[in-house]
């Protein structure tokens, strides 16, 4: 398996902001919206976190300005863990690739952003894992409010946002 696919942010800020897809977009539009949830972003407070909205409502788009604000908050994008669940093929692979990430960065407070969550094969046993995490804030989204549910029987959620 590709372990490349499990951090497509780059190495710097200008590089992010030039290669997503979804901030170049941006830059092209004529209005920009920023959803205040950006300002709400959970910087320093570990712990599970939820995005939901129905499909094409902007959660991705929201995920990245937020990633987005951590940099420019000058967190480093070595704790910056960007993962779309459609490209994800095996829990057990996820799992060991954000193991070692976080085995490099043990003293800094890691970011773990998994989009679309649901998608990922064996999804439950990640956010299991995820759970047991002490140091790490977790952003979790879907489009599917059953799966939020489900997510809040396995770990306790420290906040939900819904657009």
């Amino acid at each position: 398996m590709d372990k490349n696919i499990y951090n497509p942010i780059v190495t710097n800020l200008d590089q992010f902001k030039e290669r997503d897809p979804h901030l170049s977009a941006l830059k092209r539009a004529k209005y920009v919206y920023q959803s205040p949830l950006v300002q709400q972003f959970p910087m320093k407070a570990p712990g599970i976190y939820t995005l939901t909205g129905s499909g094409l409502v902007g959660k991705t788009t929201l995920l990245k300005q937020g990633i987005l604000a951590l940099l420019n908050e000058n967190i480093s994008i070595d704790v910056i863990h960007y993962l779309t669940g459609t490209e994800i093929k095996e829990a057990v692979t996820l799992i060991d690739v954000l193991k070692e990430k976080i085995k490099r960065n043990t003293t800094r407070i890691q970011y773990i952003i998994l989009d679309d969550v649901n998608y990922i094969p064996r999804w439950k046993t990640v956010v299991t894992f995820l759970g047991e995490l002490k140091n790490s804030v977790c952003i979790l989204s879907t489009s599917n409010k059953n799966v939020i549910q489900k997510i809040s029987e396995i770990v306790s959620i420290k906040q939900q946002f819904n657009l």
